[in-house]
C-alpha cells in the first residue's frame, strides 16, 4: 500500500506590510498597520493602534521645568487657557498652585490670588492682578519659596510687552547679592551682582515691539552660584 502526502493550506494572516500577528485568546489573527504617528497600545488586553495622548500626559508640568506650563492657544492675549500670565510680570516658580509674592507700594495687588491666574496686560481682555504705575515697580519672592537656599535651581518665566518706556523691575533682590530682571528703556536686562556691588553678568536684549508679547525664561543654576533673594 502506497503513502500519499496531503498538504493542507491555510490563508496567510499577514497580507500587508506592517501587519502584526497576535493571539486574541482563541486563534491567531492580525492587526492592520496603524496610521502614521499612531502608537501601539492595548485596549482591554487586545493590541490596538491609537493616537498619542495630548496635554499633561505628554508634557507633565510636575516633572518638566519645575512645574512650568506653556500656552496652548495664545493669540495676542485673547486666548490664554493655561498661560498663567499676570500683567506682563511673573509667571510661575516651582509650584503647581502658584506662588504669592510681595509687591512694591506703587502697584495695585490682589493678595487673594497667586501667580498662576491667567490675565492679560489690562488693555481690554481681563483685569490684571498686578497693575504698576511705571515707577520703581517690582515683585519680590522669599528665598525659601524659591527653594534655592539648599542649592537647587528654579525657573522664572515672564510674559510682557514693551510699550512702556519707563523702567520697571520684574524681580528685585537684596542690596548686596542680587539677581534682577528689569524692563529698562524698552529693553530687558538680566543681571547678577556680587556682594561688593559689581555686576558680574549682564544681558541686554529684546528691543521694543509694540503690542507684541515677549516671553523671557530664566533658569539660574544655584549649584554653581548662590544668590540670595529677599
Amino acid at each position: 500500500m502506497g503513502t500519499e502526502n496531503i498538504t493542507i493550506s491555510v490563508p496567510d494572516k499577514l497580507t500587508t506590510t506592517g501587519d502584526l500577528l497576535y493571539n486574541n485568546g482563541s486563534v491567531e489573527t492580525s492587526l492592520a498597520i496603524g496610521n502614521p504617528g499612531q502608537i501601539l497600545t492595548n485596549i482591554a488586553g487586545v493590541p490596538a493602534w491609537s493616537n498619542p495622548s495630548e496635554g499633561d500626559k505628554l508634557f507633565n508640568s510636575n516633572v518638566l521645568l519645575n512645574a512650568y506650563r506653556t500656552a496652548e492657544n495664545g493669540n495676542g492675549g485673547a486666548g490664554l487657557p493655561i498661560l498663567n500670565m499676570i500683567n506682563g510680570i511673573a509667571d510661575a516658580f516651582e509650584f503647581v498652585t502658584g506662588v504669592d509674592a510681595a509687591v512694591s507700594s506703587n502697584a495695585v495687588y490682589d493678595p487673594t490670588n497667586d501667580l498662576y491666574k491667567p490675565t492679560d496686560d489690562g488693555s481690554g481682555f481681563t483685569t490684571p492682578m498686578i497693575t504698576f504705575d511705571g515707577t520703581n515697580d517690582y515683585l519680590s519672592v522669599a528665598s525659601s519659596t524659591l527653594g534655592h537656599s539648599d542649592g537647587k535651581s528654579f525657573l522664572f518665566s515672564v510674559w510682557f510687552n514693551t510699550t512702556n518706556t519707563s523702567s520697571q523691575r520684574f524681580v528685585s533682590a537684596s542690596t548686596q547679592e542680587r539677581f534682577a530682571i528689569m524692563h529698562e528703556s524698552n529693553r530687558i536686562r538680566v543681571f547678577l551682582v556680587n556682594p561688593s556691588g559689581t555686576v558680574i553678568a549682564d544681558l541686554t536684549s529684546l528691543p521694543k515691539n509694540t503690542w507684541i508679547f515677549q516671553h523671557l525664561l530664566i533658569w539660574p543654576n544655584f549649584m554653581i552660584m548662590a544668590i540670595r533673594l529677599t
